[in-house]
């Protein structure tokens, strides 16, 4: 699973690698300046991002204390007969 996940994140990358530059240049040539695309790009992200913190990807459950590790062996005084 984790070779899975990690080519998935290398393949996703690889393709913004891709598409910003085209989308940077074919929006610098649609409007002849070069900041449009660059606004483009920040509105994207920012959108990338608010979709990520509202879906909660990337959350984790808090770790557990090393006390809550330890197993519940019973003690010598639970063993007592009476």
């Amino acid at each position: 699973a984790a070779a899975g996940s990690i080519g998935l994140i290398n393949s996703v990358g690889n393709l913004g690698g891709f598409v910003g530059p085209k989308v940077l240049g074919f929006v610098e040539k649609k409007t002849g300046l070069f900041w449009p695309g660059i606004l483009f790009l920040c509105v994207s992200m920012a959108v990338s991002a608010t979709i990520i913190v509202l879906l909660g990807l990337g959350r984790r459950e808090p770790d557990k204390a090393p006390a809550d590790l330890i197993l519940d062996i019973p003690g010598p005084t639970e063993h007592a007969v009476h």
